[in-house]
C-alpha cells in the first residue's frame, strides 16, 4: 500500500490517471472470479456487481506489487501516449501471470542450469 502512496503523494502521475490505472489493474487480477461469475447460468449482473461491492469481504489478497506495476506500466504508456501499448501491457500481463506453475518451474530449473554451464 505505501507504493501505491508514494506515487499519489509524489504526483508522479496525475490523479485521475493513476486511480484509473489501479482499477483496471485491479479489475485484471480478479479477472477469473468476474469471468466465472459471467459464465455460470444462475449468475446475472447484479452478482458481478454484488461480487464487486463485497470484495473486500471475500477475503482475496491481491498481490500490491504487481498491481502497482502494472498501474504503473500503464501509466506510462498513458502519459508518453502510446495508447495502442495498453493493450500488449495488459495481455503480457496476463500471460507472465498464468503461466502453469510447473512449466514456471521447470523453466527456472533449465535457466540455472543454463546459467551455471556459461559461468
Amino acid at each position: 500500500c505505501l507504493i501505491i502512496w508514494d506515487h499519489i503523494l509524489t504526483f508522479s502521475y496525475s490523479m485521475d490517471v493513476m486511480v484509473a490505472c489501479l482499477v483496471i489493474s485491479i479489475l485484471v487480477m480478479i479477472r477469473r472470479d468476474l469471468i466465472a461469475i459471467y459464465k455460470d447460468e444462475q449468475m446475472d449482473n447484479d452478482d458481478i456487481i454484488e461480487y464487486l461491492l463485497q470484495f473486500d469481504k471475500r477475503g482475496q489478497k491481491l498481490n500490491v506489487l504487481k498491481i502497482c506495476q502494472l498501474s504503473g506500466l500503464l501509466c506510462d504508456a498513458w502519459e508518453s501516449g502510446n495508447w495502442k501499448d495498453l493493450n500488449k501491457i495488459i495481455l503480457n500481463f496476463i500471460n507472465i501471470n498464468d503461466i502453469d506453475p510447473n512449466r514456471k518451474r521447470l523453466e527456472d530449473k533449465l535457466r540455472k542450469r543454463v546459467q551455471k554451464i556459461m559461468e
